[in-house]
């Protein structure tokens, strides 16, 4: 019986300080893995220098400015069409009114839009 006894507490023995192995196995396998990953995100952040966001920043700002500017040359090219037209419909307004034909403002708008077309 003392024999079963020892040979029962060894084993039980055995078995606790394996699965203490395993625990401290794990905890350092978690501890180094939170090492490797911290290490990684010091690194990335030093990696990003903050004067290259600047220019990141400063090249957006610039092409915002470029494209206002381009958008704005659309804007008047658009508006001398408006008034352009606007002026040949005035014309047209005015040939009917006063009984005329407007086939002439007509054949002259079509010689303009002729010698665009060149």
């Amino acid at each position: 019986m003392k024999y079963v006894k020892h040979n029962l507490s060894a084993a039980l023995f055995k078995n606790a300080t394996a699965k203490k192995r395993e625990k401290i196995i794990m905890v350092v396998i978690i501890g180094l893995m939170c090492m490797l990953l911290t290490t990684l995100i010091v690194v990335q952040f030093r990696t990003i220098d903050p004067e290259n966001v600047n220019r990141l920043g400063l090249m957006r700002e610039e092409e915002l400015r470029t494209e206002t500017a381009l958008l704005r040359v659309r804007q008047e090219e658009v508006m001398e069409r408006v008034e352009e037209t606007n002026e040949i419909l005035r014309e047209y307004q005015e040939t009917i009114a006063s009984g005329a034909e407007a086939s002439e403002i007509f054949d002259r708008e079509l010689r303009r839009v002729q010698n665009l077309a060149r």
